[in-house]
């Protein structure tokens, strides 16, 4: 037998070995970007209602922060009773719409979001209808691949029912 010979036992097999490799490749590279987008849509949802429940069922701190100055408030929460949940304060709904409308960098520091997000506040009547209670959202709105809303309803200590909507 010679040295450095190559057979074609030899050359067949390589070329399988290849084609495997390749298939095998394609299929995986295919399969990953649905997998990365899905894993994106779950951080986006995880992100949107942990705002939530933290509009929800947060007092702040603190608590009164609805009364202070923007330099004393650590976070915000729009919860009037830490004993009942989905039960928000009208008065820290308005005070959070004001820290919105003066400056969203504020607000998104103060709801401790690192995303950018819209927060939208409906009171809705006995007929269905929805009056805006807030509006936050980002001065330069940027369209993303994905978009995840969260919806939550709750009432107000003058017993109107609202909807809390979250888009991240």
């Amino acid at each position: 037998m010679k040295k450095a010979q190559i057979t074609v036992e030899y050359i067949v097999a390589f070329t399988i070995f290849i084609g495997v490799i390749g298939y095998v490749y394609i299929n995986y590279s295919r399969s990953f970007q649905p997998f990365l987008l899905e894993t994106e849509k779950e951080e986006k949802y995880t992100e949107a209602f942990q705002i939530s429940e933290l509009m929800l069922n947060g007092l702040g701190d603190p608590t009164n922060w609805n009364t202070l100055s923007l330099n004393q408030i650590k976070r915000v929460g729009l919860s009037e009773n830490l004993n009942k949940q989905n039960y928000l304060s009208q008065q820290k709904i308005a005070a959070l719409q004001a820290i919105c409308q003066n400056s969203y960098a504020d607000a998104k520091r103060l709801i401790g979001s690192e995303k950018n997000f819209h927060m939208f506040i409906f009171s809705i009547d006995n007929s269905g209808n929805r009056n805006s209670l807030l509006s936050c959202v980002p001065p330069n709105i940027v369209r993303e691949q994905i978009n995840v809303t969260v919806k939550r309803y709750a009432n107000t200590n003058n017993g109107q029912l609202v909807e809390l909507m979250i888009q991240v």
